[in-house]
């Protein structure tokens, strides 16, 4: 398989090779090494080359300092290409495995990324989002959920097929209270998520059903979240994620009168993070 792996790379690195500055035939496999090329910018950490790699909309959106400021302190790793798939006319999805992300001490493995290209002006381009996702995130926790739209929509308008633009949606129109649009983006992104997202996506629906006021409902998108991160747990979904998720199941599973169920959701987070802070809430609550 490793032989196999390896030699996809390289047909693929030759390809872009051969290519050169010119005209990029509209196949898969030229978006591939277009990818490639892309990956390799990213780990010289060659911020320049990663921004004109990038599609038109993307690279009004994001400037080189931008991804400079992005990727400085990263150490960034990633293992083979896959078969690139047509999502669309002009559209390709190139599956890169053993994507690695290490920062500020923490490290971030996904098994699988999909790199989202467009074909555009006789070349291939990167839809390339993740300095957006972090950004959005940044102005959920602010409360700025007016940026957080923006953010979202404009992840979306750059890859239509990257979940976290629609789940940003969601977390944007949840914080206005604008509860039937939050549901729309949330199932737009369950439907675009891949296996190693879809236990976001699941954590994401158990926090809107509370927040809907429907628990019974919340209680089997938290265990399905739980269940669907367990094979990546913790390289992706970390203890504290794992915690904070039990944590939303122990409420629900209190306010539907299941005080035992509580007790060991309480008892398997704290576990995992002792410290974690609605952990403490939760107990209170649970406190006769």
């Amino acid at each position: 398989m490793k032989t196999r792996s390896l030699a996809i790379v390289m047909v693929l690195f030759m390809s872009w090779m051969l290519t050169g500055c010119a005209a990029s035939p509209a196949t898969p496999e030229a978006a591939a090494a277009t990818a490639l090329k892309f990956l390799q910018n990213r780990t010289a950490r060659d911020a320049g080359a990663m921004q004109r790699q990038l599609t038109e909309r993307a690279r009004k959106a994001i400037t080189a300092a931008d991804i400079g400021h992005f990727i400085q302190n990263e150490g960034f790793r990633f293992g083979a290409l896959g078969v690139p798939a047509v999502v669309a006319d002009g559209w390709v999805q190139v599956p890169v495995t053993h994507y690695r992300i290490t920062n500020a001490g923490q490290e971030i493995l996904w098994p699988e990324v999909r790199l989202t290209l467009h074909y555009e002006g006789k070349h291939w381009y990167v839809a390339f989002v993740e300095p957006l996702t972090t950004n959005a995130r940044r102005a959920y926790e602010n409360s700025q959920y007016g940026e957080e739209l923006d953010l979202g929509r404009a992840i979306t308008e750059i890859d239509p097929y990257h979940y976290r633009g629609p789940l940003e949606i969601h977390f944007a129109y949840r914080g206005l209270k604008r509860l039937r649009e939050a549901e729309a983006a949330i199932l737009r992104a369950g439907a675009l998520a891949t296996p190693y997202q879809a236990p976001d996506v699941e954590d994401a629906f158990a926090r809107f059903k509370m927040t809907l006021g429907h628990p019974e409902d919340a209680i089997p998108h938290a265990r399905a979240a739980l269940e669907k991160a367990a094979p990546y747990a913790p390289g992706l979904y970390s203890q504290r994620w794992n915690a904070d998720v039990l944590v939303v199941l122990g409420r629900a599973s209190l306010l539907r009168g299941d005080k035992a169920g509580a007790v060991d959701a309480v008892d398997r987070a704290a576990a995992l993070d002792p410290e974690n802070a609605g952990l403490a809430m939760l107990r209170r609550e649970l406190t006769p």
